[in-house]
């Protein structure tokens, strides 16, 4: 999550930090969770509404698509569960989030990064055969490790990476496009790069191995800089350069900091700062600063294996490398603060490079796992092998080790309950496969908005007899045994829907309907009205739509086929329209020219001024999208009895919340849905073919 204030301080002198270069023809160390809402966020996509997966799931295919043509191979590594020690911090930045939500409108939207975002930035990567692994908890540590144990450049946008001894590429600093490089016969994408190296050299005298104490005195994801209040205020730097020189007092602060770190080593520097603190806080303060350090200086090769390295190899690239783990020297260094006639040079003589290395102890090759090993034991080998390949979230490993997860905020409207309590019966069972058959499966804690926009810890009950007594569920390492038959049982009494009726729709679309089916039933009925479904009905119209208009139909087309030729060829075909049709029988019968002219209709829905907006609306499919995330997430685990969700292709907020605002002056809904497609006859037959279909869902 980064150094307050050091990304922009870096950026605003970049021509003397880091250097311009043509990026191609290497592998590229990416963080996942990080680009993944970079992504989101410089494309400008819409937050009011839920997420627009659609324009989002582009843009992430375009921009790793460029990477490509340019030969740059990424190796993408995704955070896993949460640690402990960061959870004071993540529940802050929740409730800062939940404070920005409230009051977030089209003319005035805060970046609340949607909730599937991370699920389809991971499907996208795994489809187009890129790399991608998840570490057991933060990936910071592993990214910076990697890089550097491969010699690759790391892509991110955390001020963390700047601390980190590697080529650091800020994504703020990827210039858009790519171009044709200077030999002719290839593409380059220019960008800048930092290193420690080329940083240090602005400030003559600092060692690479202060870095980690800057960041913990500037504050971060564990640390409050507050503590060192003090501190800053007793130290100053030359007249000649003055706070005006920089754009905020901030900045002023680093560079003060910078300067000073010039004229001490690490221990020493930490020795004056532990004497600007309150004695009963200083060894805690200490065991803190240790932990921040070695998490920058110490490296791990625990995610080379799931990158394909064999032990050998793995062997082979870590043995010339050596890692120095930190330890502060107490007594030596508290001894030499309190002799305070020592001569300036004589002192600076003591803490010479030479002897400052001494302090380092349990120096070693390389830190070969800093996992809980625990933890590790106790999960099966297929689902670790499974989870380290990004296949399941992070907050898995939140449930397997702390019996936690916490919410991501949403849009919603904070009159009603949050949108998490329309999960809780998939997330029970989530909970009970992950757990059954421990002692920790009985109760879950989640953390989520309370009343208005106040966080709260609520437990679960996991252990509720009425609930399971219809779900014969196995342990974790015997789920993988389980036959798809069963699996599927588990998945449709989970969500309390019918298999047949599911297998009415293609088989890409199972999975969406059966979430569907569990949304009508477990949303108070305001939020599952007609011209609710009728929206969503509208999105999956829209969705085929660009398929034919793309590839001509919207299945595999035989060229023999009469209906085919006819779609090819675009020639009118007369449809007759049939309540009855089933789904795949309307599908089949799509013309592409149908599909040309509405295209207009869409377009005019696409571009709608949101005016009045109404958080309400945007609530009722924040239900969707929760019911969405974790019925994805359990049938994953299950293995997929139902063929995986493309989200981007079904869920548009933006484009739901206006087919909603569009169709709801109409109470004959059927009649505007048949004046949209007049001209569209094969479209408005597979419009009434699904909508018959769903007309069991409408409670209202």
């Amino acid at each position: 999550m980064g150094i307050p204030g050091l990304a922009s301080y870096i950026k605003q002198r970049s021509e003397t930090f880091s250097k311009r270069i043509e990026l191609h023809d290497t592998k590229l160390v990416i963080d996942g969770y990080c680009i993944a809402c970079e992504l989101y966020v410089s494309n400008k996509c819409n937050y009011c509404f839920g997420g627009d997966y659609g324009e989002y799931a582009y843009y992430v295919s375009e921009f790793l698509d460029e990477l490509l043509k340019c030969k740059i191979t990424p190796l993408v590594i995704y955070d896993g569960g949460l640690e402990s020690k960061k959870l004071k911090t993540i529940l802050k930045r929740s409730k800062e989030k939940l404070l920005l939500a409230s009051y977030s409108t089209p003319t005035n939207e805060q970046k609340i990064i949607p909730l599937l975002i991370f699920d389809i930035f991971r499907y996208i990567v795994q489809r187009k055969n890129i790399t991608i692994v998840q570490s057991l908890f933060e990936a910071d540590n592993h990214i910076g490790s990697i890089a550097r144990i491969l010699h690759y450049p790391v892509l991110s946008n955390d001020s963390d990476f700047f601390i980190f001894d590697v080529k650091y590429i800020p994504y703020s600093s990827l210039e858009n496009g790519i171009f044709i490089n200077s030999s002719g016969n290839g593409y380059v994408k220019y960008c800048r790069v930092f290193t420690n190296d080329n940083f240090i050299k602005n400030f003559h005298g600092m060692n690479k191995t202060s870095l980690p104490l800057a960041a913990a005195l500037l504050g971060n994801d564990y640390i409050d800089s507050n503590l060192f209040e003090h501190f800053f205020s007793s130290i100053s730097i030359s007249d000649v350069f003055k706070e005006s020189d920089l754009k905020n007092k901030l900045h002023y602060r680093i560079e003060m900091l910078f300067r000073w770190l010039q004229h001490h080593s690490l221990d020493y520097a930490l020795t004056i700062i532990l004497d600007k603190l309150d004695i009963e806080k200083r060894e805690s303060i200490v065991e803190m600063i240790e932990m921040i350090i070695n998490g920058y200086l110490v490296l791990s090769s625990e995610m080379l294996k799931p990158l394909g390295y064999t032990s050998e190899e793995i062997n082979e690239l870590t043995e010339s490398l050596e890692c120095k783990y930190y330890k502060f020297d107490r007594a030596k260094c508290l001894e030499l603060s309190e002799k305070k006639e020592f001569d300036c040079e004589i002192l600076s003589t003591l803490l010479s490079d030479d002897i400052t290395n001494t302090l380092f102890i349990n120096e070693c090759s390389i830190i070969k796992s800093n996992v809980n090993t625990q933890v590790n034991e106790s999960i099966p080998s297929w689902f670790l092998k499974e989870y380290n390949a990004a296949k399941f979230p992070g907050y898995f490993m939140d449930m397997l080790h702390q019996q936690l997860i916490v919410c991501s905020v949403q849009m919603e409207n904070y009159q009603y309950p949050a949108c998490i309590v329309i999960s809780l019966n998939i997330i029970r069972v989530i909970f009970r496969l992950l757990s059954n058959g421990t002692n920790n499966s009985k109760m879950l804690q989640y953390i989520a908005r309370g009343k208005g926009a106040n966080i709260k810890t609520y437990e679960l009950d996991c252990n509720d007899d009425n609930f399971f007594r219809n779900l014969k569920l196995p342990t974790l390492d015997k789920l993988i045994e389980l036959s798809k038959l069963d699996r599927k049982k588990i998945f449709i009494s989970t969500l309390d829907v019918s298999d047949e009726f599911i297998m009415k729709f293609p088989p890409t679309w199972r999975l969406y309907v059966a979430i569907i089916t569990y949304w009508s039933k477990k949303a108070d009925n305001i939020f599952v009205t007609k011209w609710h479904v009728y929206s969503l009905v509208l999105m999956m119209i829209y969705h085929v739509v660009k398929k034919v208009i793309q590839f001509g139909s919207y299945f595999n087309i035989n060229p023999g086929d009469v209906i085919i030729k006819n779609i090819i060829n675009e020639n009118k075909v007369q449809v007759q329209l049939l309540v009855d049709m089933p789904v795949k029988n309307a599908l089949e019968k799509l013309q592409k020219a149908d599909c040309i002219k509405t295209q207009e209709f869409f377009t005019s829905i696409k571009n709608k001024n949101q005016e009045n907006f109404n958080i309400t609306i945007v609530h009722a499919f924040s239900l969707l999208q929760n019911s969405l995330k974790y019925g994805i997430h359990l049938n994953t685990l299950l293995g997929y009895p139902y063929p995986n969700l493309d989200i981007a292709e079904f869920f548009s907020g933006t484009m739901i919340y206006n087919f909603y605002k569009d169709l709801r002056p109409y109470n004959h809904l059927n009649e505007r849905i048949k004046i949209i497609f007049a001209n569209s006859p094969s479209i408005l037959q597979l419009f009434i073919s699904i909508s018959t279909t769903f007309q069991t869902l409408v409670t209202k």
